[in-house]
């Protein structure tokens, strides 16, 4: 079942403390970003979201290296956690450098059969939090590239059981704790770097 509490909860705390979100699916095929949305003013919070059900998808979209996935596969932590780093190097690329973001990343077996030798119910989940400190702002905005080494990751490998939307909506509450257990530590951060450039 859906833990839409917890969803509320997480939308509040990232709209209080102005982080981005941003998804990265594959297994939940955009279910995540979905439920996101039933909540009003979500705009003001998820960014976007990539539904990247193939490795090729995840390979254009995300871009990661291919070598990754011949040597763990897509349902493994280091893929994963490559997709939640994906997800927010775009938003990276896009953005303001100081902009706080959180993406959520799923890939995994919903069943009924095996993948790459994993069971149904397998799934890894990576969350990527940026959150610059204000000394760094300037140097980020300057740098145009974003390093692995500036994010904070949570990354599990879970073994759910149940039919397969069971094991999806399992992964989709799980992907949220993620979430919420990096940024609920954090304080409310500047929302808009332009403010502080111009006063460099």
């Amino acid at each position: 079942m859906i833990d839409f509490e917890l969803i509320k909860k997480v939308f509040l705390l990232l709209k209080e403390r102005g982080i981005k979100l941003i998804t990265a699916e594959s297994l939940t095929g955009g279910l995540i970003a979905s439920e996101f949305t039933k909540i009003p003013g979500a705009s003001e919070v998820l960014w976007g979201g990539y539904v990247v059900y193939t490795a090729e998808a995840k390979i254009s979209l995300l871009n990661i290296e291919p070598e990754l996935i011949d040597s763990f596969g897509v349902v493994s932590p280091q893929t994963v956690e490559a997709m939640a780093f994906g997800a927010v190097r775009n938003f990276f690329d896009v953005s303001c450098a100081s902009e706080p973001a959180v993406s959520i990343a799923v890939s995994g077996v919903a069943g009924p059969s095996s993948l790459e030798g994993n069971p149904p119910g397998t799934v890894c989940i990576s969350s990527a939090f940026f959150c610059p400190v204000p000394s760094d702002f300037k140097k980020l905005h300057d740098s145009k590239a974003l390093k692995k080494e500036a994010l904070v990751f949570k990354t599990h490998t879970y073994r759910f059981s149940g039919s397969r939307d069971e094991v999806r909506e399992q992964t989709l509450n799980k992907a949220f704790l993620h979430v919420l257990s990096l940024t609920e530590r954090t304080v409310a951060p500047i929302r808009n770097c332009r403010d502080f450039i111009h006063k460099e």
